[in-house]
């Protein structure tokens, strides 16, 4: 099976809603095109990892959800989403000024994105009170 045929089956298991055989094929696709990766291959590449990054957010595996959204960042940071869903990830996690960064990044990118206007208010609120508290 090719590296394209890898992704496509991927993408094609998670829209089934099958996550763990979406996870495998995701992670086969990144392992075998990394290690000959070609400039057509990179926005795939990046993709992969963040839609391993969202199956794993989906896992409650907050860390490798981070990881992958950062891989995918390094390989295209001009992609909104992906510092949104790191930033999401961020906030979960009450990591407020890495969330901050994050969404501020991505509206950066896109300064119609709503989801990330409304995570940006609600991570500066929620730090301004973290903050705040008396204990």
């Amino acid at each position: 099976m090719t590296d394209d045929c890898s992704f496509e089956l991927a993408l094609k298991l998670e829209k089934e809603g099958n996550s763990a055989e979406a996870l495998e094929k995701y992670t086969k696709f990144i392992n075998e095109t990394t290690s000959k990766i070609t400039k057509s291959e990179t926005e795939k590449l990046a993709l992969a990892y963040n839609n391993r990054g969202f199956l794993k957010y989906l896992q409650v595996d907050f860390d490798g959800a981070v990881e992958d959204y950062t891989a995918s960042i390094q390989i295209n940071n001009k992609a909104a989403i992906t510092y949104y869903n790191r930033g999401t990830v961020h906030y979960r996690m009450s990591r407020f000024d890495k969330a901050i960064s994050d969404m501020s990044r991505s509206l950066t990118l896109d300064p119609n994105f709503e989801p990330a206007k409304t995570a940006l208010f609600h991570a500066e609120q929620d730090k301004i009170n973290k903050e705040n508290r008396p204990w």
